[in-house]
């Protein structure tokens, strides 16, 4: 039961027990003030003296109200700050916001401080500067330059091109050769930057340079293959844009390497394409049939078919007007005007022991390799010479040869035993005058120092497996084997980078072809590379492509 309360009670609720002083400009006994000016309300009690429920609920709501009125700071008004400062002329109004400015919410001080910094001219945003140097602290420019090359090597590539645009003394920190330096000396490529970076290209094109190579050298790669024949690929060419393959199943075919799209195929061969060339115009192919061909490129038609060799055609190398072919039978045929209605054989080379693997041709120097495990060069000056240099490596070339790259600079031999071989070559005479060919290069043959084995990038056997091809770069060395796998080394440093698999195939269909969601890791008979693709085929007949990741 509830009772009504007494008179003389609710008199002594609502008579304060002190008197407020009159001090408007103090805050506390302002504060005291309204409580003196503010009514009370009756509160409701039952029979034993305690607070009803209702009543109870509304004292909690209350002070949940004032709680939250003193946490959240009350505007000042004009009137407010009249008052203030007609109370006291010390506490000015910006001396009052400056007191109740830490008090704000954070997002009414962020507001104010960024409303405050757009009305400042340039003379205050100097003052700035100079008054409170953590904001402007220069953590690259202000460090030692060795400092700042670590902290810029940690940075994404793309982002280098970004902190170049920040002021002039970081642009110039990121045009130092010394910079790049140390950038690709954390891929193991230091020996390398000379080439990589051209102080005449853009930042951003350096840059994108260095992304490229570091994906390299990571093994961040995107993949996708698509099936290219029916039957297993025997040999690829590749230039960068469009990849040439060539079949077991009589075939050659053209594809764009960026959109996976077979765009011409060639026929007219009695058996499988064992090798292929091409350039803008024609596309050259040499078949297990002995014979070779030459096709207009845009229009596919046999302009040529070449017959001489009496075993397999195995390699075939062009220039300008001039096409080097060699085949099983131990013969190299060289055969000229090749753009021209008329072609034919005009010189034979012979006396090798066994079939011609690889050529190579450099100005008025071809070299040859053979099966036979011998190295083998001959001048193309005069009708009646040629030679076979030999070379011994002690326990080098004992095992049977599956793969010859060569170049002027390098050659490198891949055996069946799983092992690579990497040889420096002195780069032979170039005379201009034909009948000085012979004798620059038998010259050149007597010296030493013409074959060099880098003993540091002898690479070891990969158990079991075969190496079947090889290609390699000036800094880049990698290999297909026998399960599939392509193994990608540096050179400089004889270290295996990473081993890119071959067992996942993609859905990826290529117009006129049939795509294939399962496949095998085929054995690479095929591979080639530039600074954006590694390009590899397979006696599955399915072409691999590895991409490097851009971001």
């Amino acid at each position: 039961m509830i009772s009504e309360i007494a008179e003389d009670d609710e008199e002594s609720i609502l008579t304060p027990h002190f008197k407020v002083p009159q001090a408007p400009w103090d805050p506390v006994n302002k504060q005291l003030q309204n409580i003196q000016n503010t009514p009370r309300t009756l509160e409701r009690r039952d029979s034993e003296g305690s607070l009803d429920s209702e009543t109870k609920s509304k004292r909690r709501l209350s002070t949940k109200k004032e709680k939250k009125k003193r946490d959240t700071p009350e505007p000042l008004t004009l009137t407010k700050k009249n008052s203030l400062r007609q109370a006291s002329p010390l506490y000015d109004p910006m001396t009052l916001f400056i007191d109740t400015f830490p008090s704000l919410p954070a997002s009414n001080r962020h507001f104010f401080l960024l409303q405050l910094l757009k009305q400042c001219d340039p003379s205050d945003m100097l003052y700035l500067n100079t008054t409170i140097p953590i904001l402007h602290r220069d953590f690259i420019g202000s460090l030692p330059l060795d400092l700042s090359y670590r902290i810029i090597n940690h940075v994404k590539p793309r982002d280098i091109a970004t902190i170049a645009r920040v002021c002039s003394k970081w642009n110039n920190i990121t045009k130092k050769k010394d910079l790049w330096f140390t950038l690709y000396r954390s891929l193991g490529l230091e020996s390398m930057a000379h080439v990589f970076y051209k102080s005449q290209n853009t930042i951003k094109e350096n840059c994108k340079r260095y992304e490229s190579i570091g994906n390299w050298a990571h093994g961040e790669f995107k993949t996708r293959s698509f099936k290219a024949h029916d039957m297993g690929i025997l040999c690829i060419a590749f230039d960068g844009q469009y990849l040439l393959t060539g079949s077991t199943d009589k075939s050659c075919k053209l594809f764009s390497v960026a959109h996976n799209t077979l765009i011409k195929t060639y026929l007219g061969h009695e058996q499988g394409v064992s090798c292929c060339q091409f350039d803008q115009d024609k596309v050259i192919t040499g078949s297990i049939d002995g014979t070779l061909r030459i096709y207009h490129r845009e229009s596919t038609n046999c302009k040529h078919c070449l017959v001489g060799h009496t075993e397999p055609v195995t390699c075939l190398v062009f220039q300008n007007n001039l096409l080097v072919s060699g085949s099983q039978d131990g013969h190299v045929r060289l055969w000229s005007d090749i753009q021209t209605k008329s072609v034919e054989c005009v010189r034979l080379l012979t006396g090798h022991e066994g079939g011609i693997k690889c050529l190579a041709l450099s100005g008025n120097c071809l070299q040859v390799l053979g099966f036979n495990s011998l190295f083998e060069l001959q001048s193309l000056g005069v009708d009646e010479h040629s030679t076979r240099p030999k070379l011994d490596p002690t326990q080098v070339l004992v095992d049977p040869i599956s793969s010859i790259e060569m170049d002027h600079e390098r050659m490198l031999i891949a055996t069946l035993s799983g092992h690579l071989h990497l040889f420096h070559l002195k780069p032979p005479p170039m005379d201009q005058d034909p009948t000085q060919s012979y004798f620059s290069s038998m010259r050149w043959l007597q010296q030493d120092d013409v074959f060099t084995l880098d003993k540091h990038v002898v690479l070891p056997k990969q158990g079991s497996v075969w190496q079947l091809c090889s290609r390699h770069d000036r800094w880049r060395l990698m290999s297909g084997t026998s399960e599939g796998t392509c193994s990608v080394w540096n050179h400089r440093t004889g270290k295996l980078l990473y081993t890119l698999e071959t067992k996942k195939v993609d859905d990826n269909a290529v117009k006129g072809l049939t795509s294939i969601s399962k496949g095998g890791n085929g054995a690479l008979t095929g591979l080639a590379f530039d600074d954006f693709y590694i390009v590899a085929g397979g006696t599955d007949g399915i072409v691999r492509i590895w991409e490097p990741i851009l971001e």
